[in-house]
């Protein structure tokens, strides 16, 4: 069913100005600390998927970033973990998570 309301677009031509763009929260990786900057929208999917999942918000980075190839963006990964989470629920699908055993020991600031 298509919509001609004007509402269900203005959540992405009229932001809501009260609410920041944007939010960095820190997080443990592999043990080391480090910060995670997102968009709201993406905070809001992630604290569903921990809560879903039964995880952690260090849990559950920590095991994207163990998938991060060596140059990889953590923030970005995240995104795109989100937006893999959800579209896979949309097709009746059931999200797969990154296992523990995918993470890797590595320098995180290098």
């Amino acid at each position: 069913m298509k919509s001609n309301d004007n509402r269900d677009r203005a959540i992405y031509l009229q932001p809501d100005r009260s609410v920041p763009a944007s939010r960095t929260r820190n997080v443990t990786v592999g043990g080391a600390r480090s910060s995670i900057r997102l968009e709201e929208a993406f905070w809001d999917a992630l604290e569903e998927i921990l809560r879903r999942e039964g995880l952690t918000l260090n849990e559950l980075v920590s095991r994207i970033w163990g998938r991060l190839p060596a140059n990889g963006n953590l923030s970005s990964a995240a995104r795109v973990f989100v937006h893999s989470y959800f579209y896979t629920l949309s097709q009746n699908g059931k999200p797969l998570l990154p296992s523990q055993s995918d993470w890797k020991i590595r320098n995180l600031h290098n």
